[in-house]
């Protein structure tokens, strides 16, 4: 296994700029996940990294080795696309064992290293079987099956679980981190899905428009986003963005234009008690979750959602009263940039 360096990479396709003069190390071993909007480059930056896409300016490195100007395969990396790519007229073990056929690993070598590969992802009582007989679920530990089999230097994936249900797409996220933390090797994956982000990375950079906005645990990013795109973009449901005119005295200093809560920091009154910052809102919307609700709500022309636990539930139609506690709040300048939180005041919104 090795790191990965990405040396001041742009890319562009005509006149349209898609990665702009990116640097970013990921460590050995790392799992790395990119994240952000249709159209941010993520997928981009994982073909260049594949040798898929040729770059536009900067280098590339696996480890020590520059290898922004070698082919695929002499790259030893080893992807797995959202389409599986799997031979339907062959079994199991041969799809899994191709890469080393075509290598001309002997017959005995290849079949040990296949069987081995398949015990490990639950598919040995497969081997036979075509990939039409197989559940999404099977086929997608098939794919990965034939990516583990090369030993890579890295494991790239390209949004491997969106064709799967909810179901299998959670139990698959927990199979896939466990099985990187099994192997120790660098891995970078790609998806739209914010909750693969935050429950399987090590890391996440967050891409808009070409341009690295954040790179952090998933703690870090949604406890202290560094802008408001980041605050914006993780966390479900949404950040709840409010003027900050409207909250005279909770400001943490001049410059701050949004205030930004948290459907979990926003609370009911009437289940809380009185709130340091509070204000009466319209019942929109109620929706159920088991042993939560999100609750959504209007005032003064605009819209929020809180996430209420316990507690007698409102119905649509309803006067609340809702507020926040002024150290759950973060802050952002007209230029969406997070500003430092401090002490606030007892207030009401004006």
């Amino acid at each position: 296994m090795s790191g990965i360096r990405y040396q001041d990479i742009s890319k562009n396709f005509g006149e349209v700029e898609v990665i702009r003069s990116l640097d970013l190390r990921i460590a050995e071993g790392e799992f790395v996940v990119y994240v952000g909007p249709s159209g941010c480059g993520k997928t981009t930056l994982l073909r260049m990294l594949a040798g898929l896409e040729p770059v536009s300016d900067g280098r590339i490195f696996i480890g020590e080795r520059d290898v922004t100007e070698l082919t695929p395969k002499e790259r030893n990396i080893s992807m797995v696309f959202q389409n599986y790519a799997l031979y339907p007229h062959m079994t199991v073990a041969e799809n899994i064992g191709f890469g080393l056929r075509l290598k001309g690993v002997s017959r005995a070598a290849r079949d040990a290293a296949v069987r081995e590969t398949a015990e490990m992802l639950g598919l040995g009582a497969l081997l036979e079987r075509k990939p039409r007989a197989l559940s999404g679920g099977q086929r997608q530990r098939v794919a990965m099956g034939r990516a583990i089999i090369r030993q890579p230097d890295a494991f790239l994936m390209d949004e491997p679980l969106s064709n799967l249900d909810a179901q299998l797409r959670n139990h698959m996220r927990t199979e896939i981190k466990a099985l990187q933390s099994r192997l120790g090797t660098t891995m970078i994956y790609v998806t739209h899905d914010q909750v693969e982000a935050m429950t399987m990375a090590d890391r996440i950079v967050v891409l808009n428009g070409g341009v690295i906005q954040q790179i952090g645990t998933p703690d870090e990013l949604y406890s202290r986003p560094a802008n408001r795109f980041v605050a914006g973009f993780i966390g479900a449901p949404v950040m709840n963005f409010l003027p900050a005119e409207s909250f005279s005295g909770v400001l943490p200093k001049e410059g701050a234009s949004e205030i930004g809560v948290r459907p979990d920091d926003l609370k009911l009154c009437r289940n809380e008690g009185p709130l340091p910052v509070q204000w009466r809102a319209r019942v929109v919307q109620v929706e159920p979750l088991g042993g939560e609700a999100l609750v959504h709500v209007a005032f003064d022309g605009r819209r929020a959602c809180l996430k209420q636990r316990g507690g007698t539930r409102p119905a649509p139609g309803d006067e609340i009263e809702i507020g926040f506690i002024p150290g759950d709040a973060h802050f952002f300048a007209a230029d969406g940039s997070a500003l430092a939180t401090s002490g606030a005041a007892s207030v009401a919104a004006s």
